[in-house]
């Protein structure tokens, strides 16, 4: 079984969208809700009975709470504002059989309701925490989950303990996730902490090596 892990925090505008593109079949859907104000909650509820609360603590803690919590053999995740190819879990399926972890690309789209005229787009990026990545949750057991002192860059972080442990990863050059541009992504709203959380990232893996 695959568990899908969505953490959610106001989202009730673009998650309808994401979880319905989920596959149905063998798979359970997460939505771990960082304590919305909105009807992020009620949306959830039409896909899924495993939506778990939590006090408002970010999307690296959220995440974490939906590992701990997961069934499934295999784990994804997938921001609530994104969407998954049509080819995505198949893609992933076939590709994790001898493998720890497979990554594929992800590309931008821009979201009809952004008003920002000049967007950045980034066509093609391999990613862990964006809908273009199946990770055995065996990994998360032997190598912890996500550092939640981060909260940007914690998926880059984890893939790079993953490689110092060995464990093995594939990356596959298809396209399985959507990543929406719309006016409050996270990494256009707080570029400042991301750029103090990849320098804690650099400092932590290179800096000195």
């Amino acid at each position: 079984m695959i568990s899908v892990i969505v953490p959610v925090y106001n989202g009730e505008k673009y998650l309808d969208e994401c979880l319905s593109n989920v596959p149905i079949s063998d798979t359970e859907i997460i939505v771990v809700n960082d304590e919305s104000s909105d009807n992020s909650e009620q949306i959830a509820r039409k896909y899924t009975d495993r939506v778990i609360n939590i006090k408002h603590a970010g999307p690296v803690v959220a995440r974490n709470v939906g590992i701990e919590n997961a069934n499934g053999e295999f784990i994804v995740f997938i921001d609530s504002d994104d969407v998954f190819t049509e080819n995505a879990f198949d893609e992933l399926t076939k590709n994790i059989v001898d493998n720890d972890i497979v990554i594929g690309l992800r590309h931008d789209f821009i979201s009809p309701d952004c008003t920002n005229k000049s967007p950045e787009i980034k066509t093609s990026k391999y990613a862990v925490i964006s809908g273009c990545a199946m990770i055995r949750k065996s990994a998360f057991e032997s190598i912890g989950n996500f550092d939640s002192e981060l909260l940007c860059g914690d998926g880059y972080d984890w893939l790079l303990r993953a490689e110092k442990a060995g464990l093995k990863i594939k990356k596959i050059d298809s396209v399985l996730c959507m990543r929406r541009i719309h006016n409050s992504n996270m990494g256009r709203t707080m570029q400042n902490r991301e750029y103090s959380d990849y320098c804690k990232i650099i400092r932590k893996h290179f800096v000195g090596k």
